[in-house]
């Protein structure tokens, strides 16, 4: 009440004083009066810059019309030059002297229209040394015009050459050129060119005149404008236009026109044209041209721009001072606020903040910016208002922290819940005492219990498989890695992939554990899928070799069996037929040891092997015929190893063959062997012990990175002649002997194939290979032959029967053992049984031997089958045969194994 009263009274009791609304506040009227300072200031300024700026733009537009006055001069005296060596060219050209000497004019005309056309000349004439015209590029120039009173004509005669500019005087001339339109004839033509003397031997032959017209509207005065840079330029001479190019401000001047303004010179003076309302169209400036010639009259160089060029700098000007114009009074209107805030800012924020103390308000302290009374009373205000401040913070406080803690665990508990329900893996937090804390919806899936009921559960009682917290684990130890199970839950099959974490506190006591479970049951069903889909692919394409190449085998075999029955063959050719034939079977009998030899279903036949002797032999069959040279390196200390002999030729040749086709060409290819000790993890596949090397290094193409990984597939190739079982065959063998083959390879630097083959000490049972010679005879011995097949039958009867023996045969092991039991109880028992190792529904040779043992101990057996990698083939003494005799059935094979059957073994 009491202010309110004193209040009015203070803003009625001096009616006189009353400002206007708008500036009746302290901080409006200091504001005002600043503004109108800084205006008056500010105008001064302004109108100062704007004469300055003014200035500097027409001294800028008259800097660039002397700049162009002094490149079209420059541009002038160029030309000036060109043309006087122009002159020179043309009087040494050797064409217009020898014209001139052997006084034919017209060859002399062609040769001058030819130089004015190419260098573009208006005039060009030669004369005798008497001044009369030879030729000339005038059409109407008369031949013998007397021209020697034209002043060029006379300087060229004279020797006195060089370049000139001159009027055209010379009547003829001038009317040649107005005829052929060469010049404007509202201006007298004014022409630029040279005169040079025709000498030949110190001889004067006559003089040559040239030019170029330079008055008008001529396209040497546009060279000089463009060189300028200027919209319009001309040559005066007096007040007449002699030649000009271009227009300014919309007006250009004509040739023969009288100069419409006046004829300035100097550094700083501009000239100004204007149009027919007397408005000012362009400025210009002007200079005297001093130019080289005979007579030449005072001439004077004008060039012009636009009037807007100006215009436009001043249009230019005046914006950038209105716009600097408005940034001052924008900044002159903020420096008055600025400081009359600074003389009524204390006071209004004292008011507000009284004013906002009874809402609680009072976290800000007011600034003290003064020493006076209002900065005691400033200091008073924050003194009080930092005591109720600091109380209203510690309630604050402990509020916001509440509320914040809460949220916190509001909002980690939602983000907790989401991403668990978002992996797919199954995680379980649970207690030291096996309590569920934590899980998540695929965790209870996997289990098959629902969230609720799962928390109240143990984790044995949802996961038997799983154990409690490991007690060594939880004393501090690593915690083991994860690992994989296979578990049934319920009546499911699952692979699982189990990882466990402990979770600590901060004094490192344990809380808990993490499990996290992932069913990778699908994963491995799938690569199982592939790895299936994989090997049915391998298989089809295996297949789809094997036929192709027995049809093309049996088409060999079969057309010329065919070719050899015509009963009117001669025998020789019936002789090469057969042979032929021979060759298609003995091929076939190789593909297919090779494919059963590939295959994964037999072991080698083996015997104890030194394996110099036969690496040197196979590899010298396999390089006949062909440009490889062989270079072996072979102790004589190698290791025995335990293989089958035919088995690892076939290794060698293999590998010999395949680097033949590798160098087409020829080279050198290097076979060494030498005793090897592996040790365990240095090549992959093999346990650490005594090994044979074999290394067969050729100078080939080499094999790429991306091959070298399939080179063992089976039907791989990447030569044109090879069928792909090769080096998968080879591979085989090796790893059937317990051995590895790797490769070792670049594109450009050759192969390197290395075969480890495990080495036997001395001391074993083996029958070593080539100890005991197999010569001999085996006529008069009986022999049993058991096998299902009649015509395998017939054929082994002929055979035993050509190399002297005495055959029986029958078709299944109960035939053989009564037949066999017959001879022996009459006293003429067989001296030797031939079996086949398998019949389809009866008894076969491996059952029957074992009765034929039984019955007479003493009896010898021979097995033979066509499936070569039979167990029981590989270890037949161990099933109570004495040798081994596979199919197709050769004359020499089956001698000798009878001979190795009627001998004993010889024990290494």
């Amino acid at each position: 009440m009491f202010p309110g009263s004193i209040g009015e009274g203070a803003v009625t009791g001096r009616q006189g004083l009353r400002w206007p609304r708008p500036l009746r506040s302290l901080a409006a009227r200091l504001q005002a009066i600043i503004l109108l300072v800084v205006l008056v200031v500010l105008g001064l300024a302004l109108w100062t810059a704007y004469r300055s700026l003014q200035d500097q733009g027409i001294r800028s537009v008259r800097q660039g019309l002397q700049a162009g006055l002094s490149a079209a001069g420059l541009s002038l005296r160029n030309r000036l030059d060109l043309l006087a060596l122009l002159t020179q060219t043309i009087a040494f050209d050797s064409t217009v002297l020898t014209a001139l000497r052997a006084d034919t004019p017209p060859q002399l005309e062609v040769r001058l229209r030819e130089l004015a056309a190419r260098y573009h000349l208006d005039l060009l004439l030669v004369t005798d040394p008497q001044g009369r015209v030879v030729a000339s590029v005038l059409g109407g120039l008369a031949t013998g015009e007397n021209l020697a009173d034209h002043p060029l004509v006379r300087a060229a005669l004279q020797r006195n050459a060089g370049s000139a500019f001159w009027w055209e005087e010379h009547p003829e001339v001038r009317r040649l050129l107005a005829e052929q339109q060469q010049y404007d004839s509202r201006v007298p033509p004014v022409l630029l060119g040279g005169a040079w003397p025709l000498v030949a031997r110190e001889r004067l032959l006559g003089g040559v005149v040239l030019g170029v017209l330079f008055s008008g509207d001529t396209p040497l005065v546009e060279a000089m404008r463009e060189s300028a840079g200027t919209e319009a330029l001309a040559v005066v001479q007096g007040r007449q236009v002699l030649a000009a190019s271009g227009t300014a401000g919309g007006l250009g001047l004509k040739p023969g026109a009288e100069f419409p303004g006046d004829l300035v010179s100097g550094e700083e003076r501009l000239g100004n044209i204007k149009d027919a309302r007397g408005r000012t169209v362009s400025v210009y400036a002007g200079r005297a041209l001093q130019l080289p010639g005979i007579e030449t009259p005072p001439l004077f160089l004008v060039v012009q721009r636009g009037h807007e060029v100006i215009r436009g700098v001043l249009r230019q000007d005046r914006w950038y001072l209105f716009w600097l114009l408005l940034l001052c009074l924008v900044v002159a209107l903020g420096m008055a606020r600025l400081f009359a805030r600074s003389i009524t800012g204390p006071v209004e924020r004292l008011a507000m903040a009284m004013r906002q103390l009874p809402r609680g308000k009072v976290s800000q302290a007011l600034p003290v910016e003064r020493d006076d009374e209002i900065g005691e009373l400033v200091r008073g205000f924050n003194t009080m208002a930092a005591i109720l401040d600091d109380r209203i913070d510690e309630l604050d406080n402990e509020v916001r922290q509440r509320r914040r803690t809460e949220q916190q665990l509001a909002e980690e508990k939602d983000l907790l819940a989401v991403t668990l329900s978002a992996i797919e893996e199954s995680v379980v937090v649970c207690r030291p005492d096996g309590g569920i804390a934590l899980i998540n919806h695929a965790a209870c899936k996997l289990a098959g219990c629902l969230e609720s009921k799962a928390r109240e559960c143990l984790l044995s009682d949802l996961f038997p498989f799983l154990p409690l917290i490991d007690e060594s684990a939880a004393a501090g130890e690593a915690p083991a890695p994860a690992r994989s199970l296979s578990v049934t839950l319920g009546r499911r099959e699952l692979d699982l992939v189990i990882s466990r974490a402990l979770l600590r506190g901060r004094r490192n006591t344990l809380l808990g554990e993490v499990l996290v479970i992932r069913d990778v049951t699908a994963r491995r069903r799938m690569e199982e899928e592939q790895i299936r889909r994989q090997k049915l692919e391998s298989v089809g394409a295996l297949a789809g070799g094997i036929a192709h190449d027995f049809n093309n085998l049996l088409t060999g075999i079969l057309g010329n069996i065919n070719l050899a029955d015509d009963p009117d063959l001669a025998p020789a050719e019936r002789h090469e037929l057969l042979a032929e034939a021979e060759k298609g079977a003995s091929r076939a009998t190789a593909l297919t040891r090779q494919l059963l030899t590939f295959a994964r279903g037999g072991a080698p036949v083996r015997k104890l092997l030194d394996l110099s002797g036969l690496i040197e032999e196979s590899a010298n069959l396999m390089r006949r015929g062909s440009a490889v040279v062989c270079r072996f390196q072979l102790p004589g200390d190698l290791w025995l190893v335990s293989a089958d002999r035919g088995q690892i030729g076939q290794v060698i040749e293999n590998l010999v063959l395949n680097a033949i086709q590798a160098m087409p060409e020829g080279g050198e290819l290097l076979i060494n062997a030498r005793n090897r000790i592996v040790a365990a993890d240095e090549v992959a596949g093999l346990p650490a012990g005594g090994y044979v090397l074999i290394q067969v290094k050729d100078q080939g193409v080499g094999i790429g990175a991306e091959d070298q990984e399939r080179i063992f597939d089976p039907y791989f190739t990447t030569k044109a002649q090879g069928n792909g079982l090769g080096l998968a065959t080879c591979y085989a063998i090796v790893r059937k002997h317990e051995g590895a083959l790797t490769v070792r390879s670049s594109p450009g630097q050759g192969s390197t194939f290395f075969v480890f083959l495990p080495a036997v000490q001395e001391g074993g049972d083996i029958a070593l290979e080539g100890a005991a010679g197999l010569g001999g005879s085996v006529a008069g011995s009986r022999v049993l032959v058991l096998d299902d097949e009649e015509m395998v039958r017939r054929v082994a009867g002929s055979m035993l029967r050509r190399l002297g023996c005495g055959v029986d045969c029958v078709a299944t092991g109960e035939e053989a053992l009564a037949l066999y039991r017959e001879h022996l109880e009459a006293g003429e028992p067989y001296d030797l049984v031939i079996m086949d190792l398998t019949i389809p529904g009866a008894m076969g040779g491996q059952e029957a031997v074992a009765r034929l043992r039984e019955m007479d101990p003493g009896a010898r057996a021979i097995v033979s089958s066509g499936y070569a990698t039979h167990p029981v083939m590989a270890e037949y003494r161990a099933h109570g045969f004495c040798a081994v005799m596979g199919k197709p059935y050769r004359l020499e094979e089956m001698r000798r194994a009878l001979v190795e059957c009627c001998r004993p073994p010889l024990v290494v």
